[in-house]
């Protein structure tokens, strides 16, 4: 009589629940101990239930930490992955989530991931650099990245076009009669804060050649406190301020604002600012935070898509890289002068 799997778990000295994952081929132990396991069960008769109702296809959500300075339990990912988990959920697929980190040994997790029942892997890439996906290229999956794009690699992209975004806020602020600009930059290196920074630049473009208005750059980290430190160093060393601010994002905006407000300034009255992504708190408290709206949900929904087409698909077609397009918000933090 073959034995439980509770009773080979015992005799490996291992918990039920490697047992379980090891039969039924999912995530979460190495693939040494899965082989320790496997081998185990069928010298013992233990084998998994052919009867059983076939499980839905896996969704692998892998959220890629390099620094930890971006990503993070904030509004703007949290209604990413509420999209995403959405969309998973609403196609019969069941949702699994890893966390990478760049400074680890990520084989025998990739391995686990390749082993089990994975039909497809969103690739959540906002911190990475192109060097970190060589191990997702040598995975024999479908792969769709998501917030970030690299042009030399074999994945659909799906991402935030921030070149328009920041161009709409910069353009908004030049229509209020703006003609000396702030834009408060991240410093840290991502795709999201270089096209920012190119989309204020293109915004500006015919303006600062022509002499009509001057843009200052205040560098910045990306968190609020570091937002709310630089720009109260930099007032206390600029006694002339540019009339109008254009931030990276609303936690750095939120920063500032804080900043300006205790050095006695004003909100829109004595000077204007405008953020980017249009998370929650932007429109919490008062004055509300003219920013620049990114569709969170949609972004997450639509790279799922996007990888149940490639799951989907019987014929290799060619790598796609799709820009999802952000809207003003025009609220209370910008004085047409």
């Amino acid at each position: 009589m073959a034995i439980t799997a509770k009773e080979l778990a015992k005799e490996l000295g291992v918990s039920p629940a490697a047992v379980s994952i090891a039969l039924n081929g999912r995530t979460g132990i190495s693939e040494k101990k899965r082989q320790i396991i496997l081998e185990a069960a069928e010298s013992a008769g233990l084998r998994r239930d052919s009867r059983k109702t076939p499980v839905s296809p896996v969704i692998h959500l892998v959220i890629f930490k390099k620094h930890g300075m971006v990503y993070g339990d904030t509004p703007f990912f949290s209604a990413l992955l509420e999209g995403v988990s959405a969309q998973v959920s609403e196609s019969g697929c069941r949702l699994q989530v890893s966390y990478f980190y760049a400074a680890q040994d990520d084989k025998e997790q990739l391995q686990g991931i390749a082993s089990s029942d994975c039909a497809g892997i969103l690739l959540l890439a906002t911190e990475m650099e192109y060097e970190d996906l060589c191990c997702f290229m040598a995975l024999k999956l479908p792969v769709v990245i998501l917030d970030s794009f690299f042009e030399n690699a074999p994945f659909d992209s799906v991402v935030i076009n921030n070149v328009q975004g920041a161009v709409q806020a910069v353009e908004y602020l030049l229509a209020c009669g703006h003609r000396h600009l702030g834009h408060i930059r991240s410093s840290v290196e991502i795709s999201n804060f270089y096209e920012r920074h190119i989309g204020c630049l293109k915004g500006v473009k015919d303006c600062v050649e022509g002499g009509r208005c001057t843009l200052d750059t205040i560098f910045t980290g990306s968190t609020h406190e570091t937002a709310y430190r630089d720009m109260n160093r930099y007032l206390e060393e600029n006694p002339v301020l540019p009339t109008a601010f254009f931030a990276d994002n609303d936690i750095i905006a939120g920063g500032c604002m804080r900043a300006l407000r205790e050095h006695g300034y004003n909100i829109p009255e004595d000077v204007s600012i405008v953020g980017f992504d249009d998370v929650p708190t932007a429109n919490v408290g008062f004055p509300g935070l003219t920013t620049v709206n990114v569709p969170k949900e949609y972004l997450g929904k639509f790279a799922v898509q996007k990888l149940l087409e490639r799951i989907r698909s019987k014929e290799p077609t060619p790598t796609t890289k799709t820009c999802v397009n952000t809207a003003l918000v025009i609220r209370d933090t910008v004085k047409r002068l």
